[in-house]
């Protein structure tokens, strides 16, 4: 029998001191982790399986976007791959990071395109260490996308966008903008 799920994959934050080592007990030896590794060495960061197996979990390396969100791609991406051949995956949602994790998992961007997507998040928003994003439905009561409601949404962010502030789409979610800019342009 088969089982039906929604797969929803987390944020930021979810890599913490009782995951240190989770790549090694439940995906070691995982082709993909080979690749993520060499995807970072390539960029002259630390590998994935090397933070994952330090012998300490430190806050000031594990935590830091450089660091976090590769390990918890890694580990989501991975056990998304995993799961039961009796498990058929209906909907694939995220959560913040968790969108870009979604996009690979639910097949709309290869493993190691979102992870070059996660990983490069990861790096900018380290070295900003500004501004975030937020999702504006342009959605009608029935939510249903409205064409109208985007087309006036994106007209607001780009008059919002170089004057007020930064604010540009980051991702296009249908009837959901993610918009991603600096503390003026959300606030604006």
């Amino acid at each position: 029998m088969t089982r039906r799920a929604v797969l929803i994959c987390p944020g930021r934050g979810t890599y913490n001191k009782p995951e240190l080592g989770y790549l090694d007990r439940h995906h070691n030896g995982h082709p993909l982790l080979t690749t993520f590794d060499e995807l970072r060495r390539d960029a002259g960061q630390t590998p994935v399986s090397d933070l994952d197996g330090a012998e300490r979990f430190s806050n000031a390396v594990h935590t830091v976007g450089d660091a976090a969100s590769p390990l918890i791609y890694a580990a989501s991406y991975l056990d998304a791959q995993a799961l039961a051949d009796d498990i058929d995956v209906v909907a694939v949602t995220g959560n913040s990071m968790g969108w870009y994790i979604a996009l690979a998992a639910g097949g709309a961007l290869s493993a190691k395109n979102g992870f070059t997507v996660v990983n490069t998040m990861g790096r900018l928003m380290q070295e900003a260490s500004i501004g975030g994003q937020l999702v504006y439905p342009c959605v009608g009561a029935d939510w249903v996308p409205d064409a109208a409601r985007r087309s006036e949404m994106l007209g607001i962010v780009a008059g919002i966008d170089g004057g007020k502030g930064v604010l540009r789409l980051s991702i296009d979610l249908g009837g959901m903008l993610v918009l991603a800019g600096d503390e003026a342009g959300l606030k604006a």
